[in-house]
């Protein structure tokens, strides 16, 4: 289990949860036409890991499992890629692909993130959020 700090209460999210907002991010995805668009996905590790292969395997795209920061300086990549992260936290670990057009997706968003990915499902409130992967 991630070490979360203590006093904290703790927000239990299910493989059931993040299997319907899966499905809600696919169908954001396809609807908006962006599925046609990218040839990548990078999930920021390790949160971002377990969506970026489920989005990779369904919608058949390259997961880029190690980016060089060269990598994406090239501009065709970063009209191709999704990056994809588990929460926008404070959006400090997102802020350098926000900075440079990356299309954003996250399971969690907290109101004060400084990023604001382009999909995000759910609000984190101040719980600690304990995925199931982390268990």
């Amino acid at each position: 289990m991630v070490d979360q700090p203590n006093g904290v209460k703790v927000q239990s999210y299910t493989w059931k949860d993040f299997e319907k907002d899966k499905n809600k991010i696919l169908k954001i995805l396809k609807s908006s036409g962006k599925d046609e668009q990218v040839k990548y996905v990078y999930g920021i590790p390790k949160g971002g890991l377990t969506l970026a292969v489920c989005i990779a395997n369904v919608l058949k795209l390259e997961l880029i499992e190690s980016a060089h920061p060269a990598f994406f300086f090239y501009r065709h990549f970063i009209n191709e890629t999704i990056v994809v992260d588990d929460i926008a936290d404070t959006g400090e670990t997102l802020s350098p692909y926000s900075k440079n057009g990356f299309y954003i997706i996250t399971l969690f968003k907290k109101p004060d993130s400084i990023v604001t990915p382009d999909i995000w499902i759910r609000e984190k409130k101040e719980e600690w959020i304990e995925f199931p992967w982390e268990v």
